[in-house]
């Protein structure tokens, strides 16, 4: 995980600051400048890394990349895609500020493929999907990326995923769920499936126990919350579908459910969103379900 245990943080506090290098770190006490540099901003961070070895050390621990990444939460960019696959970003702040122009502070991107789809963020790394199926784990902080190992997997619109963040062991985590041998016409009780999940940790691709039988996800890119990643799902036998929330934990890459109503209009829109990061809503038509800590 080396090419992105440089900073994970996505916060941008719209500061830029110029530092002299001092050549002796004796002069401030180790604690106070660790908490200085905790208050900075990822892109002054950066610049900071540069000043000597010891700075580096410090600034691109585990410890420090945690602490900074907890204490920037309420701190949030936005993401905008065009219709050309590029990217641009700017800080929520801009957003509600009157006094500025919000595309004078949009900040230009280099996406690592063209024509990218968002799979999920998390903790300002982003996986992206192109049109050729390869997945991307993206760190738009310091401009690298990583293509993930054979993931060239396919385009059907019956393929689901997902990304997450696995807090018991520190990785980041996609999830690809094959539906491709799917057939409409098909029972979703006799619903099969392929997952495999990638782990950046280990660079490699495991697959997962189909515990997804009869049970077919509805939306193509799941909502990662409080450690799982969460599809709204059909379970049942010919017309009958029971709706439930079905979700994925990171860590032991188990499969959970959470039963809703049973709806009789089968072809209702199904909609999952993420508030801050606990809250995941529900939607279909004007039923809304709100949900937190589960």
């Amino acid at each position: 995980m080396g090419l992105f245990r440089t900073f994970y943080s996505s916060s941008f506090h719209g500061m830029d600051l110029i530092f002299t290098p001092i050549s002796d770190d004796s002069i401030l006490p180790n604690e106070i400048r660790t908490d200085i540099l905790l208050m900075l901003p990822t892109k002054s961070l950066l610049k900071c890394m540069c000043v000597s070895k010891s700075w580096h050390q410090l600034i691109s621990s585990p410890h420090f990349v945690k602490t900074h990444l907890k204490l920037n939460r309420n701190y949030h960019t936005v993401l905008f895609s065009d219709i050309n696959g590029k990217f641009k970003f700017c800080s929520i702040n801009y957003l509600f500020n009157k006094q500025q122009q919000v595309t004078q502070e949009l900040w230009h991107m280099d996406p690592p493929t063209l024509l990218a789809f968002v799979v999920g963020s998390v903790n300002g790394l982003i996986c992206l999907r192109n049109r050729a199926g390869k997945m991307f784990i993206w760190n738009p902080t310091i401009s690298k990326s990583k293509e993930l190992l054979n993931s060239k997997c396919g385009t059907s619109i019956y393929i689901k995923y997902g990304f997450g963040y696995d807090e018991l062991h520190d990785d980041y985590k996609a999830i690809f769920v094959d539906y491709s041998y799917h057939n409409d016409n098909d029972d979703v009780s006799k619903t099969r499936n392929v997952v495999n999940v990638y782990s950046l940790r280990a660079d490699s691709w495991t697959t997962v126990d189909d515990q997804l039988h009869g049970i077919y996800l509805v939306n193509r890119y799941g909502k990662f919350v409080n450690g799982k990643v969460y599809w709204v799902a059909f379970t049942g036998v010919h017309s009958l579908k029971l709706n439930n929330i079905i979700s994925f934990d990171v860590a032991d890459e188990t499969w959970g459910s959470l039963e809703l109503p049973i709806c009789r209009e089968v072809d209702s829109i199904f909609k999952l969103e993420v508030v801050g990061a606990t809250f995941l809503y529900f939607m279909l038509a004007m039923i809304l379900l709100v949900m937190s800590g589960f």
